[in-house]
């Protein structure tokens, strides 16, 4: 069976979210939608989180809760 994978796209910081594994994926640059392998969402540096916006952190969910 294949399987498919949804990630939210997060137009702030230019990432996409994968909440299967709680991965981060920020896209290399606007003209290259290429991403760099997944970091830890917990271990994204500050600047990604203060770039965030509002939306887009609400858009954040594991187990319920906000990081």
């Amino acid at each position: 069976m294949k399987q498919v994978l949804t990630m939210i796209y997060l137009s702030s910081v230019d990432s996409y979210y994968d909440q299967q594994t709680g991965l981060v994926y920020v896209c290399k640059s606007k003209s290259c939608r290429d991403t760099n392998e997944g970091l830890i969402l917990k271990d994204m540096k500050e600047q990604w989180w203060d770039s965030l916006t509002p939306s887009d952190l609400s858009r954040i969910h594991l187990d319920g809760g906000l990081y």
